[in-house]
């Protein structure tokens, strides 16, 4: 058990069942992808439509994984 050091404000987090954890930092436009048992981030994808509704090309490849956001 430990912690992650985001950089940010966590929102949503969603968990793929193999060990990754999905998480959007609001405040920065962010989605990250964690490695879970090594509490490490892997990834981060910027936002390209940032208050909008937004799809990205990992989401189609990974289809457990569903993250949301929707304009204030």
């Amino acid at each position: 058990m430990g912690t992650v050091d985001l950089s940010g404000g966590p929102e949503f987090a969603a968990a793929d069942g193999k060990g990754s954890v999905f998480d959007n930092l609001e405040d920065e436009s962010l989605v990250l992808k964690i490695d879970a048992p090594r509490l490490t981030v892997e990834q981060r994808w910027k936002q390209r439509l940032a208050n909008r509704r937004a799809a990205w090309p990992w989401m189609r490849a990974n289809p457990v994984c569903s993250l949301g956001a929707a304009a204030k």
